[in-house]
């Protein structure tokens, strides 16, 4: 009994340094490679752009509103040349449209857009198992069993605590793929959805 008693009391310490050890080893891929993970404010073009991606989760940009330069660059106080940049990189991600009585405005995901992005997020997130289970470290292998061993508890205790182990799941799981591309594709494609979600009722598995 005391050996048991023993093992209990020493094994969340051991979780919770395996799950450290998978943080310490991302900030010494971020210290590698600096450009990695850049912090939003690095540049003009960045805080303009991040500003307005809040600005639309927060409600106060709202999917079908017409986008006007001027007005979002002295909303941010910032020149109209960075945010000129942050509308052309939100453009790219599918989040602007054309609308022929407006103009440009932030677009509104239909249900058929959704479903769309579901399904290739869907074959994404596969892939990414698949790579992780190719490329994660032992440490990344541990820290996956132990959040998945958790998902497991939470499911039958505290489904809102169940849905947030889940999405560190799958944030570790991208980690362990060991590839950036696919990481960075697959959060656009959450971000995507996750933008609109005041104004939808689709939500997209990764992200609440």
């Amino acid at each position: 009994m005391a050996g048991s008693s023993q093992r209990k009391t020493t094994a969340l310490p051991n979780k919770a340094i395996a799950l450290q050890k998978v943080s310490a080893q991302r900030k010494t891929d971020k210290a590698k490679n600096p450009a990695h993970d850049a912090q939003p404010h690095a540049s003009l073009s960045d805080q303009a752009y991040g500003a307005i991606r809040d600005a639309l989760r927060l409600g106060t940009i709202r999917p079908g509103d017409r986008v006007k330069e001027r007005e979002l660059a002295t909303r941010l106080g910032l020149g109209r040349t960075p945010v000129r940049e942050a509308i052309k990189r939100l453009a790219v991600q599918g989040l602007l449209a054309q609308d022929a009585g407006q103009g440009l405005v932030f677009k509104k995901l239909g249900q058929r857009d959704l479903v769309d992005i579901h399904i290739v997020w869907a074959v994404l997130q596969g892939l990414a198992a698949k790579l992780a289970a190719q490329n994660a470290t032992e440490v990344e292998i541990t820290a996956m069993r132990i959040l998945h061993d958790k998902l497991t508890g939470d499911i039958k205790t505290n489904i809102n605590q169940a849905l947030r182990t889940a999405r560190r799941l799958d944030q570790l799981i991208y980690q362990a793929s060991h590839n950036d591309y696919l990481a960075r594709h697959i959060g656009q494609l959450i971000d995507t959805v996750g933008l609109q979600s005041s104004t939808s009722t689709f939500t997209i598995a990764g992200r609440a």
